[in-house]
């Protein structure tokens, strides 16, 4: 199974238990190869999927009114090391480096997955989109491919300069609006749970980050910053709601966003993943579970129970 479509799927699991159970399987994986990988497959060792255990723990524990378990608290921890992975290199002078970027003095989050191969699951298509390129980008493109499938938006005109043409994907030169989202998540319910300081810093310092160099003034919403062209990618995506789900937007972005989302990203059937027809599977005029779940969450959190409830029946 997936890492973060399971997060959704124990969202409705009728027994504790079966939570518990799915916890349990997840801190073995952890233990053994310090990070959830993509899937269970050998090949998916070199990359995650987007952090979701802080909100697996934070789920049972309103379930069933316990503490985390210490067990899996250390799990979490062991996670977030691999996100942060480099820091040592980051503090001499590295800019960039696996999961890390440095920016404004402190520290933000991309996808990342560092094989320079063509994916075993699509061999033949990876191969295929670099037929054509000059031998020196390719290495490069087979990295994006890789950290837009550790994003779980694989494939998405959100990590490409040219919407029709998957080859100019850039995904790991972006800092995604849902990843450092899910970071502040994170380090904010390690603190909450440890007691531990340096995990409030962190918190702390991501969100001023954040805020400063993920939120569109100009647009209104939440969206990802391109660390070639240094600027906004401007793009709107449903990938906007993750800070109304994770309660780090303020009531203002909040409701911009609302906004937003009621008179662009709703149709008939509930959000569009984007405003773009690319003909990628996490594009215009596809809608995907997981981000219907965001984004009722997140609007019910700032007080938008009639759009989201909208939402909601019209998904179904």
């Amino acid at each position: 199974i997936y890492y973060w479509d399971s997060y959704f799927i124990f969202q409705g699991l009728p027994e504790p238990s079966d939570v518990c159970n799915m916890i349990r399987n997840f801190v073995w994986l952890i233990q053994n190869y310090g990070h959830i990988p993509n899937g269970n497959r050998t090949y998916f060792l070199s990359r995650s999927q987007p952090p979701f255990f802080g909100l697996m723990l934070d789920h049972y524990a309103k379930l069933t009114g316990e503490k985390p378990d210490p067990e899996a608290l250390n799990a979490l921890e062991k996670e977030m090391e691999f996100w942060c992975h480099g820091l040592d290199r980051i503090h001499v002078g590295e800019t960039n480096f696996e999961h890390l970027v440095s920016i404004d003095g402190g520290i933000m989050f991309k996808y990342f997955d560092k094989d320079p191969k063509p994916r075993p699951e699509s061999y033949i298509e990876d191969a295929e989109l670099v037929s054509n390129l000059p031998t020196n980008a390719v290495q490069a493109v087979f990295h994006h491919l890789r950290a837009a499938c550790e994003s779980g938006w694989d494939f998405s005109s959100r990590w490409m300069y040219d919407a029709k043409d998957l080859g100019t994907i850039h995904c790991g030169q972006t800092l995604p609006c849902d990843l450092n989202a899910l970071m502040i998540f994170n380090f904010d319910f390690l603190y909450q749970h440890t007691g531990k300081d340096a995990w409030r810093q962190k918190k702390q310092a991501l969100e001023d980050l954040y805020m400063k160099w993920l939120w569109s003034q100009a647009d209104g919403y939440f969206c990802d910053y391109d660390l070639v062209r240094q600027r906004s990618t401007g793009k709107a995506t449903a990938a906007m709601l993750y800070p109304l789900f994770l309660g780090i937007a303020t009531q203002e972005q909040a409701d911009s966003v609302a906004a937003f989302t009621r008179d662009k990203l709703l149709q008939a059937g509930g959000i569009a993943a984007s405003l773009e027809d690319s003909g990628q599977q996490w594009d215009w005029p596809n809608g995907w579970a997981p981000l219907q779940f965001v984004a009722v969450k997140g609007l019910m959190r700032y007080g938008h129970e009639e759009l989201a409830l909208t939402i909601a029946q019209r998904w179904v």
